[in-house]
């Protein structure tokens, strides 16, 4: 998703979100609708790269809240693993 989106590892989180709002609507997606869902985890990332503890286990606990809501037992995993990597396996608790 970052190359497609022309996402750079400086980027903030604010930058993240407008740059792929607009990748989805040049894919003719509703941008406001899709956006949660597939800025969710990355916004995570770059809060842990940014060292702002409180926003990763933020974002990680509404990915995890959006994806369960969902019933995408897949990127719940995927949120789940995340968060043993970044070493927060209770974020979502």
């Amino acid at each position: 998703m970052r190359a497609n989106c022309g996402v750079g590892e400086a980027d903030t989180p604010e930058t993240v979100a407008d740059k792929v709002r607009v990748a989805l609507h040049e894919l003719g997606m509703d941008a406001e609708a899709a956006a949660p869902y597939v800025l969710s985890l990355d916004l995570t990332a770059v809060a842990h790269a940014e060292g702002d503890a409180a926003a990763t286990r933020s974002s990680l606990r509404e990915a995890h809240a959006l994806f369960a809501s969902l019933g995408a037992s897949r990127d719940v995993a995927r949120a789940e693993a995340l968060a043993r990597s970044l070493g927060i396996p209770d974020a979502m608790g």
